[in-house]
């Protein structure tokens, strides 16, 4: 069996638009050999370590603020305190002041702690899927979880992080969280039809996208 022809000839079956979707998205075509097969290519590791590194600075910087006031917090309560009983008058805060100060202190530090060890938890799941080369990929017709795309190109505004997540694919009931970009582009003359997503497992992230087509197999 030549592989290599079939190989070939999948790949001239594939629809004209294909590369036009795949820059729409942000995917890498040429990558489509090695994810059929299970696996990551070298630049699709670079951009996905890319990607989780923003997302990790993101959750962290939040989280180490938390982290920040609560320390500040600490020490201004530990201040306050010596310095009431150095002195025989009472000045300052009073003593409601002083036991709500540590007890906002510690709440902001779990939260901070938590939300720090979700967001490098998250990072360590995503290089560990790309080292071990777990892909995964779903079969179906994608449909567009989000607001209307006419609303998006219409609102010229710079969307933050909590509306970024309101952008999503949902392909045979899995979810994928995507650019705002992506989102708005995907509706052409591919938007009807099947395709089989490839995406890493942890983070549901789309690494890539091609039609199911009777026109060539489609194999692990």
């Amino acid at each position: 069996m030549n592989t290599g022809t079939d190989s070939s000839s999948a790949l001239r079956s594939l629809p004209a638009w294909l590369p036009e979707l795949a820059k729409s998205q942000g995917l890498l075509m040429d990558a489509l050999k090695a994810n059929r097969a299970g696996c990551y290519t070298d630049a699709q590791v670079q951009l996905l370590e890319r990607r989780g590194r923003s997302v990790l600075k993101k959750g962290s910087t939040p989280a180490l603020g938390a982290l920040g006031i609560s320390l500040i917090g600490f020490l201004f309560t530990l201040g306050v305190a010596s310095r009431s009983q150095d002195s025989e008058v009472v000045t300052g805060p009073g003593p409601e002041v002083l036991f709500a100060a540590p007890l906002v202190s510690l709440i902001l530090m779990v939260v901070g702690c938590f939300v720090l060890r979700s967001a490098w938890r998250s990072w360590q799941n995503l290089r560990a899927d790309l080292r071990q080369n777990r892909i995964s990929f779903v079969e179906g017709q994608v449909t567009l979880k989000g607001p209307a795309v006419v609303d998006y190109i219409s609102s010229n505004r710079p969307e933050n992080l909590a509306m970024q997540e309101r952008y999503a694919y949902m392909v045979n009931g899995v979810i994928f969280r995507v650019d705002p970009k992506a989102y708005s582009a995907f509706p052409g003359s591919w938007a009807d039809s099947r395709f089989r997503v490839y995406y890493v497992p942890s983070c549901n992230w789309i690494v890539n996208m091609e039609p199911i087509s009777r026109m060539f197999p489609q194999t692990q």
